[in-house]
């Protein structure tokens, strides 16, 4: 249930640290979200990000994109991928808080086709290196796997990640992501190494899981895996 405005201005003033404010900051991106109030939404949660010592590129150049494509290169080297599944669980409540507003800062990144989404993505793939997984890795893992496939071209390393993520999500039983998670892996990367008719059977499921759930953000997925063919 989201709070309304003038309690959320009320919960703010009272609360005496940061990440006392948080959880209220991380309703308030979510109802700007769903009001289509994007670029709000997008800005608060930057602001957040950088009070928790979170900093972008001013200059959200490609330049600037391939240098942290290569520091994840790097703290990636040495490390098979379907090994990251065994890496230690997140324990920094600063940590877990940027991954938190990380998610919720993406969907209106991409709405409105900002380019810090690279970045962010990136970003979340970095602290999970960095200090271990959390149920959130897995959208990292499966966003960058897209990237892979996608723009880098890497595929089979981006298959990887997208298998990665699907095994992270089964350890975490993170439902509340299951069908976004799904969503991306079968419309995003599976096609890359698999017939493309393969992808049909699991989005039909990330779908009854979306309509199941109720929840908004799955409900937005939901709407774009109802054409799927019924064969």
């Amino acid at each position: 249930m989201l709070i309304p405005e003038s309690d959320r201005r009320g919960i703010l003033q009272h609360a005496k640290t940061l990440l006392d404010k948080l959880k209220v900051y991380d309703i308030k991106i979510t109802a700007l979200t769903l009001e289509s109030k994007l670029q709000e939404a997008l800005a608060t949660g930057l602001e957040v990000l950088q009070a928790l010592g979170i900093h972008f590129p001013s200059t959200l150049s490609q330049l600037e994109l391939s240098k942290v494509l290569q520091q994840t290169a790097v703290h990636l080297a040495g490390r098979e991928v379907e090994d990251l599944i065994n890496l230690p669980e997140m324990q920094s409540v600063q940590q877990l808080a940027a991954m938190q507003i990380i998610s919720s800062i993406m969907s209106p990144a991409f709405r409105v086709g900002h380019k810090i989404l690279p970045f962010l993505i990136l970003e979340m793939v970095n602290l999970s290196l960095k200090h271990g997984n959390t149920a959130l890795s897995t959208l990292g893992y499966v966003m960058y796997g897209l990237i892979l496939c996608g723009t880098s071209e890497e595929i089979p390393l981006g298959y990887q990640f997208g298998q990665l993520a699907l095994s992270l999500l089964e350890l975490y039983d993170a439902q509340y992501i299951e069908c976004h998670i799904n969503f991306v892996f079968n419309v995003s990367i599976y096609h890359w190494q698999q017939p493309v008719q393969k992808t049909i059977k699991p989005l039909k499921e990330a779908y009854q899981i979306a309509i199941s759930s109720k929840r908004k953000k799955c409900l937005h997925w939901a709407t774009w895996l109802q054409p799927l063919p019924t064969r």
